[in-house]
């Protein structure tokens, strides 16, 4: 997506990884408002069409292709990917925080939205996740803590109003994982993404090929299981 990286799915190790607390922030920055402009400067800002590349590495089974993503504003995607040969591996629509699949697709085989979002540069934690607040990442730029409806904990880092990754955390350790590369500044969305799930041995990169602003999508594509 000027650099893409939307559905993404994977692992690479044999047990989650474990989450230490975030350092503490430099006095002065106040997380919400960190995480207000970040989510202002990634909302999808217009309808876009993005084409790129897929690798699904699923506990040693590998297969990739070529795929097709569609953006509306403010918070939905479509996207289509097929294989190398051309047929349809995976259809899915992400409305806000709804997942809709098209028929026949698995719902473990898809990450959580939060992480979707992440894949595609966007900060979008759901009405169910709140900010606990934020500490300082290993590396450029901040943590932004969420507290999930369901015990866990989701962590986006955010530098200069961009997402450069997120992951979702549960009894102490990473369980899924986003990271991403690129999406700032005149870069709209990432030029590669990777989501990892470490339980399932499975792992998504998505490579961004072309970005195209459009007119608009059709209503119906939203709703891929109809």
């Amino acid at each position: 997506m000027g650099a893409l990286a939307p559905v993404v799915m994977g692992a690479v190790a044999a047990c989650a990884s474990g989450a230490p607390p975030p350092a503490e922030l430099d006095a002065g920055v106040e997380p919400r408002d960190v995480a207000i402009a970040t989510e202002r400067a990634t909302r999808i800002d217009g309808p876009y069409q993005l084409v790129f590349g897929w690798r699904l590495n699923d506990s040693g089974r590998r297969v990739g292709g070529r795929g097709v993503a569609r953006l509306a504003p403010p918070y939905r995607a479509r996207l289509d990917l097929f294989t190398e040969n051309g047929e349809t591996a995976a259809v899915a629509a992400l409305v806000a925080g709804e997942v809709r699949l098209g028929r026949g697709m698995e719902e473990e085989l898809v990450p959580p939205p939060p992480l979707l979002w992440a894949s595609l540069g966007v900060l979008h934690a759901g009405r169910d996740a709140s900010l606990l607040g934020a500490g300082a990442a290993d590396g450029p730029g901040i943590l932004l803590r969420y507290g999930l409806g369901d015990g866990g904990e989701l962590r986006f880092r955010v530098a200069d109003r961009a997402v450069r990754g997120a992951e979702v955390i549960r009894g102490g350790h990473v369980v899924e994982r986003v990271r991403v590369e690129g999406g700032a500044g005149l870069d709209r969305f990432p030029r590669k993404a990777n989501y990892r799930d470490l339980a399932a041995f499975r792992e998504l990169t998505v490579t961004l090929e072309s970005v195209q602003r459009v007119p608009s999508h059709p209503e119906e594509i939203w709703h891929p299981g109809r």
